[in-house]
């Protein structure tokens, strides 16, 4: 089972947010990239394919990362 983040890249992003206040209601959108989440969903499939493993995730936000999960369903 896999959480689809970039945590060093939601870590970079928001450490660069934070040093130009102020934040805004939007900022959990703007440290939370859609294509990041699709990245890491695309980085999951390859390591679960490289391992020869079941893969499970949770829950995914965006349709870059759902597009990536049905291409992936496609090929197995």
């Amino acid at each position: 089972m896999v959480h689809a983040e970039n945590g060093a890249a939601i870590d970079y992003l928001t450490d660069k947010l934070s040093s130009t206040p102020p934040v805004g209601n939007n900022a959990y959108t703007m440290v939370h990239r859609d294509l990041l989440e699709a990245e890491a969903v695309i980085r999951a499939i390859a390591l679960a394919e490289s391992m020869r493993c079941p893969l499970y995730i949770p829950h995914l936000a965006v349709k870059e990362a759902i597009d990536a999960g049905e291409l992936a369903r496609e090929r197995l």
